[in-house]
């Protein structure tokens, strides 16, 4: 997450000099990077970060919250894929200058004929179509409203690139106050920039690394 730029210096980076160069280096013009912090790089290969810099500039340059490295084991590609934060704990895609800073810290800091294929994408859209019964002594509209949200946070609350299950999401719906019974009829999701729809048979892992609420339909009927 951070992009490191190395000084033209034939000496290794003083520590006094690192506050200095750091304050000249961010001043790019580009808001979406004012946060990011540009680590000196000393010719021994290490990155070091000035002793001057506080705890909060740190995790303001964490522009990268979420991260899992794979291998495409048919290809040999080492499979990154990141997403970044809104600031309400909601997963989103890095901008477009922190995609290409990230890419150039990747280029970097990789072996050589290591092959890397950068995954920063919005969620995966997930869809359904549910059939809930219900206690008859509490309101519909609450309770399809609870259960909505109980799927939001179950969606949320998956590990990053974690894999989605319909029993557990049957399960977490079980736990709704007011819910009797609770029926998956469908379910599928659509990578971003793509007319494929994957139905869900049973478990699914989004292609983005997480998961965003699309068309969610719940039919609610008494339980007698």
């Amino acid at each position: 997450y951070f992009a490191p730029v190395k000084e033209e210096k034939k000496e290794p980076l003083k520590k006094e000099d690192a506050g200095e160069l750091l304050r000249q280096l961010v001043t790019m013009d580009d808001p979406a990077m004012k946060n990011v912090i540009y680590v000196p790089v000393d010719f021994a290969g290490e990155y070091t970060l000035p002793d001057d810099i506080e705890q909060s500039e740190i995790t303001k340059a964490q522009v990268v919250r979420h991260a899992v490295a794979l291998e495409d084991t048919t290809t040999g590609i080492l499979i990154l894929k990141v997403a970044g934060d809104d600031g309400s704990g909601n997963r989103k895609p890095l901008s477009d200058t922190q995609q290409r800073a990230l890419e150039e810290y990747i280029m970097r800091i990789k072996y050589a004929g290591v092959r890397t294929q950068l995954v920063n994408a919005p969620g995966d859209t997930y869809s359904a179509t549910i059939e809930i019964w219900y206690d008859p002594l509490l309101l519909a509209t609450d309770v399809r409203d609870r259960c909505l949200k109980a799927i939001g946070q179950y969606l949320g609350n998956l590990p990053f690139n974690g894999q989605y299950s319909n029993m557990a999401l049957i399960d977490q719906l079980q736990q709704v106050e007011g819910v009797k019974v609770a029926e998956l009829v469908s379910a599928s999701y659509q990578e971003h920039d793509k007319n494929t729809t994957n139905p869900i048979a049973a478990i699914a892992t989004p292609y983005a690394g997480y998961f965003s609420m699309g068309s969610v339909t719940i039919n609610t009927h008494e339980y007698e």
